[in-house]
Order: structure tokens, then sequence, then C-alpha cells
């Protein structure tokens, strides 16, 4: 009779990873207020529930970032991050693509939020990114446009806040194909976009290093999978290639 998976561990494996990241972004002062992590964490570890989820959700993590090189208006003197991350996976699921190589989805939830706002002496200036995990219906499929499984799009729900668009033309962006984000690897694509100077010295810091590759590894590795078996080895899993990237051709 086979073992039964011990939920708590895995919930507290995960816990644990958000904490090592936030002490290690407090250390490097790359982070002022990694309060928003750590409370991630506890709700982790401490979900009272023994089903076979874990979950957790960052709201308004803030990193001051670089000032772009391009960046309109001209006037812009500060420019700040902020990123909001909700998901949901399942015990079974993480335990098997780290033991067993397996290529499941990863997460049954996903949405993220990205803010970049810009200051000036007189106004604020908003730049919204948004990526989730496309919510699958019996109808869901039948929209005319793109829909990757895991898609980043301009915009989102904080963009349809500003008021004062100026010359800006603003419609239904298309949704971009990409790899899914968990808290580890959203930062670091923050980081490697907004703040590379930053992400420059995290890179040499090893502990960074074992949990960025630990996250590709259990996050990217079945995505890559499922996307190249294309072309391949043909995997028995609910993704299809044809879900993360509409474009290709059928058959």
């Amino acid at each position: 009779m086979a073992k039964k998976l011990n939920y708590n561990f895995i919930r507290q494996l995960i816990a644990r990873n958000l904490e090592r990241l936030a002490l290690i972004l407090e250390n490097s002062k790359t982070c002022s207020d990694v309060g928003p992590l750590r409370s991630a964490a506890s709700k982790c570890k401490n979900d009272p529930s023994k089903s076979d989820k874990w979950e957790y959700e960052i709201n308004r993590l803030i990193l001051a970032v670089d000032k772009p090189k391009h960046v309109i208006p001209r006037s812009i003197l500060d420019v700040k991050l902020t990123l909001d991350l909700s998901l949901m996976g399942t015990c079974t699921a993480y335990n098997d693509i780290c033991h067993k190589n397996d290529t499941h989805d990863a997460f049954k939830e996903l949405t993220m939020d990205l803010m970049i706002q810009g200051t000036d002496t007189k106004n604020t200036y908003r730049c919204t990114w948004h990526l989730d995990r496309h919510i699958t219906t019996a109808t869901s499929n039948a929209s005319p446009d793109a829909h990757p499984h895991y898609h980043f799009q301009y915009g989102g729900k904080r963009m349809r806040e500003v008021v004062n668009t100026g010359d800006t033309l603003l419609l239904d962006p298309p949704r971009i194909a990409h790899p899914p984000l968990d808290a580890i690897l959203a930062i670091d694509f923050a980081l490697s976009n907004y703040k590379p100077s930053a992400r420059r010295v995290l890179i040499n810091d090893s502990e960074y290093v074992a949990l960025l590759r630990d996250a590709q590894k259990i996050f990217w590795r079945p995505y890559a999978s499922i996307a190249a078996s294309k072309w391949g080895t043909k995997i028995d899993t609910e993704l299809k290639p044809e879900m993360i990237w509409p474009q290709l051709c059928a058959g």
C-alpha cells in the first residue's frame, strides 16, 4: 500500500522557500519591506485544511527599481514597482514534479499584477502588466482571439483605473504566451527587467540561485517539456502544446 503524501510537509517546504527568499531580499536591501512575503509564507504553512491544495497570496510587495533609459514622459524622477500574486496548486502535483519528473500543470489558479509607477514633480504615471492562467470551461475556447494557457498581457484591471490617458490608445492587447511564475520566479522576472543592478548582485548569491533553479525545475520544466512534445515524444497530460501556444498548427 502506497504511503499517503504528507500535505503539510509540502506546504511547509513551499513556505520555507518564501521565508528564505524574504531573508535574501532583506539582507541585500533589494526590498525594504518583505512583510508581504512573510505573510504569504505564514498563510501557506498554517493552512488548517487537510486537503491536497497549497496556496498563498502576496499583496503589494514594493520594489524600488532603476529608472528606465527610455521613459515617457521624460520628466520622471522616481520609479517603483508593486507586485501582487495569488496562486494555488496541489501538493500531489508538486511532489510528483519534484520526485517523479512528471509533467503536471503545476497550478490550478494563478494571477499576477505588476504595476510600475513613475512620478515627477507634478504627477504619478502608471504602467501595468497582468499574468494569469486561462480558466478553461466548456465555452472558454470559443473566443476568436488567441488565449494561451499562461499569458502576459499589458494593462489589466489596474490600468483600467487610470483616468487621464493623454494621447495613449488603450485596447485589448494581445496575450503573450509565457511560462508560469511563482513568487520566486515573479520577483526574479521583475528584477531582471526593472532592477537589473540588484539582480546582478543576487545572481552571485548561491542560495538565491538554488531557489531559482528549483523553482525553474518545478514550474518551467513541465511547461517546456509539454511545448516541445509538439515535435517530439508525446506526453500524456491534460495540458497540450496547442493550449500553451494557440498559434500552433493542429496535427
